[in-house]
């Protein structure tokens, strides 16, 4: 994608965040870290939001410095730069990656049963793979189009819960003594709303989910940060608001005795609390809860595609990956994730021990991130550190209670990545990826255009000579022959440059994306007595490649 041409303002950013952030876990997880804390558990939600807050400050500031879709892959990639960037970014992209997948599946798993509590004669596994398919469908569109449609969706999502909140407070069920013992009612006891924080965080994995996708933003410098901080604003209120209503209907006994209603606890207070005074309810959350879902499948599968689309540009996954359409959808990554996530979402007795792979994966990319910003800064490293820390005391005791088949997952997914990474790796290396800049123009005077490449920072450069390049840009392939390095017949500049002349192509590509694969090496750089002599070793050049 052209940098510098991105077509999402402050609202749409601002309402993909909400998006992705407003889903599965208000509608699910809310119930259980109320189970933990009790009243309490609104503090949870609070903290929690404080937190990754502080670590979206942090990922908007890698995102204004390297404003490029993919970002938690490429953040690592280019602040740490060589082999050591490509490697943690790998480990960090691949991580997040299959963590959304998770949180993909998760939601399609909870739309289907929202979907059937409010409708019982519909199959709950039926609905959980249509709103997998009715969120590639919605993607398929052009990209305009598909921010239509989820803007629209959030603001019915926002308009709902609001009625909600408001029946709950003001329809005549809410009982303030359910708060009489705020710290005590939880099964974790007085600490219970700390054993809660890591649970409400997973709610707000989407904040930084702009970040990621610097390139698509209008104004990165101005709108990430603001649409974070918005955004994060009008979720974490919505939470404080939802949670204090559940509380405030459903009493802690009904959530102690019956497991089951832990995970649909809008349900629970309609059903078994304060508001069964108003059943028809039942199906105004049901609608509520597929609506907040599927915005989390929509985003998430957004996002995820511009992390694989990235890694696969840079050679670390399969080409195809890196492909898009006409309206820049990454359309081959946006199959093979839908794949992936109607498989999981056929497996819903895995679903507590997702949600546990899916954080200790996410950590060490959150981790990763934190250190990408301290190398590029290279700064005070107090505050990413402290993130950092902060990040880690919420998640390690959440994660130290897995089974032993999540951590025999956790080992699996990373033994893959792996895999993956020394399969490509080769490839990966010999590829440059960098924007497009303005030369001097003595290429097209003379009928020769070529593309001069402003490589990013921390890129590994093969050997100065003439190459034959494949030339990848804006999803598609092309043949190319590149220098590297001085042009002591064209002037007498004495820096390197990456210059290329792409076969059979044309068209304005300033300012945009290109990644450069050096596939074979022609000849050394060798200055000629005239440019006639140039132009016709270029010719041979040119002939050697279409050999």
């Amino acid at each position: 994608m052209a940098r510098g041409k991105g077509r999402m303002g402050l609202f749409s950013c601002v309402a993909l965040i909400v998006g992705a952030c407003i889903g599965s876990a208000i509608f699910s997880i809310s119930g259980m870290t109320i189970y933990y804390a009790g009243a309490s558990a609104i503090l949870s939600w609070i903290i929690a939001a404080v937190i990754y807050g502080l670590y979206g400050m942090l990922v908007a500031k890698l995102a204004v410095m390297f404003p490029r879709s993919g970002g938690i892959y490429v953040f690592p990639r280019r602040a740490l730069g060589g082999r050591k960037g490509a490697l943690l970014g790998f480990i960090s992209g691949w991580g997040y990656i299959i963590s959304n997948i998770i949180a993909i599946a998760f939601s399609a798993i909870y739309f289907g049963i929202y979907i059937n509590a409010g409708f019982p004669s519909v199959s709950a596994r039926a609905v959980s793979l249509t709103a997998v398919m009715l969120a590639l469908a919605i993607l398929l569109f052009r990209s305009r189009s598909s921010q239509r449609i989820q803007n629209t969706l959030v603001l019915a999502l926002i308009s709902i819960m609001l009625f909600y909140c408001g029946e709950a407070f003001f329809g005549g069920g809410f009982d303030k003594g359910n708060y009489s013992a705020f710290f005590s009612t939880g099964a974790k006891g007085t600490s219970g709303f700390m054993s809660a924080i890591p649970l409400a965080m997973v709610a707000y994995g989407g904040c930084v989910a702009i970040a990621f996708m610097a390139s698509e933003v209008a104004d990165p410098k101005r709108n990430i940060r603001r649409s974070l901080l918005i955004g994060l604003g009008i979720v974490a209120t919505i939470y404080a608001c939802m949670v204090a209503a559940i509380v405030g209907t459903l009493p802690m006994d009904v959530i102690r005795e019956n497991e089951g209603l832990r995970y649909i606890p809008l349900f629970a207070s309609v059903m078994h609390g304060g508001l069964s005074a108003s059943p028809w309810l039942v199906k105004v959350i049901a609608v509520s809860g597929a609506i907040a879902l599927l915005t989390t499948v929509i985003a998430l599968l957004r996002i995820n595609s511009r992390a694989i689309q990235a890694i696969a540009t840079e050679g670390l996954l399969p080409q195809f990956l890196a492909r898009e359409n006409g309206y820049g959808t990454a359309v081959p990554a946006l199959v093979v994730m839908t794949a992936i996530c109607l498989l999981l979402a056929l497996m819903p007795q895995w679903t507590e021990m997702m949600i546990t792979l899916g954080a200790v994966l996410n950590i060490v990319s959150m981790t990763i991130t934190c250190v990408a910003l301290i190398a590029a800064r290279r700064k005070s490293a107090i505050f990413p550190l402290a993130v950092i820390a902060l990040l880690w005391a919420c998640y390690v005791p959440e994660i130290l209670h897995g089974s032993g088949r999540m951590w025999l997952f956790t080992a699996a997914v990373y033994a893959a990545g792996a895999l993956v990474y020394l399969i490509f790796r080769k490839r990966a290396y010999r590829r440059v990826t960098g924007v497009v800049v303005h030369g001097k123009g003595h290429g097209r005077l003379h009928s020769m255009p070529t593309a001069n490449l402003q490589p990013y920072e921390g890129s590994m450069l093969p050997r100065e000579g003439v190459w034959e390049t494949r030339v990848l840009m804006n999803g598609s392939t092309h043949v190319g022959v590149t220098n590297v390095g001085l042009r002591p017949t064209d002037d007498d500049m004495q820096h390197s440059t990456i210059e290329t002349m792409i076969l059979d192509f044309e068209g304005d590509i300033y300012d945009s994306e290109m990644c450069l694969e050096f596939v074979r090496f022609i000849r050394p750089t060798v200055k000629f007595d005239s440019l006639d002599e140039l132009h016709a070793q270029i010719e041979k050049d040119i002939q050697t490649i279409k050999r």
